[in-house]
């Protein structure tokens, strides 16, 4: 991991419009999932996005909320890291992807079990997962500005950042964006609904008064 590299948020955002500039890439749509999320209200409020949409961004948590977040991927990384042939194993099977799975997926027996192994064996290997983890103590969900297109969605049966209160302070501190709940949908919605995700990222999905929320 480059040491000149600051894991979470403000790091990353940091990191991100680095490299836009280099590419001579200007305010481009960013769509960012969890951590990412919180990475794209960074670069909104920054003004280095034009657009964002953002699926269950950090930021808007309590501390219990926080810790909990933190605690289930340390211990799902610790079992990728410790016995990552027996949970391999128990991926290859849909009960198995049900009792591991259900706090981040909607439909976790649903999830390919190759995606969810090599998912496993990435988080155990990521460099930067302590200090990101670290980072997670101060950050606070940016608050965009009214001139940034924003779109913020929640699955439903998200476990790891429930919705319930998370959703709540992010209309409060973006009553601009358009804040988007997904029935059946959890943590990480793209194998729950892709076609869904897709429309949402893409501004093509007919929205019904049930999806949006209040």
């Amino acid at each position: 991991l480059d040491e000149s590299l600051r894991p979470g948020a403000s790091g990353y955002a940091d990191w991100v419009t680095s490299e836009l500039l280099a590419r001579g890439i200007h305010q481009p749509h960013v769509v960012g999932s969890s951590m990412g999320g919180g990475v794209a209200l960074e670069l909104a409020r920054r003004g280095v996005a034009g657009r964002v949409t953002a699926f269950a961004p950090t930021g808007f948590w309590s501390t219990a909320e926080r810790l909990w977040a933190e605690g289930f991927l340390t211990m799902l990384r610790a079992g990728a890291r410790g016995i990552p042939t027996i949970l391999a194993r128990v991926l290859r099977t849909a009960p198995g992807r049900r009792a591991l799975l259900f706090p981040l997926f909607g439909r976790p027996s649903h999830v390919d079990a190759d995606a969810a192994i090599a998912d496993l064996a990435a988080l155990a290997a990521a460099e930067g997962f302590t200090r990101s983890r670290t980072s997670f103590r101060a950050q606070r969900a940016a608050a965009s500005t009214p001139s940034v297109p924003t779109v913020i969605v929640w699955g439903r049966r998200d476990l790891i950042l429930p919705f319930h209160r998370q959703s709540r302070r992010a209309r409060s501190r973006l009553p601009h964006a358009r804040h988007v709940l997904l029935g059946g949908c959890g943590h990480l919605p793209f194998s729950d609904a892709p076609s869904t995700c897709v429309d949402l990222i893409l501004e093509t999905h007919p929205f019904t008064k049930a999806q949006e929320a209040a």
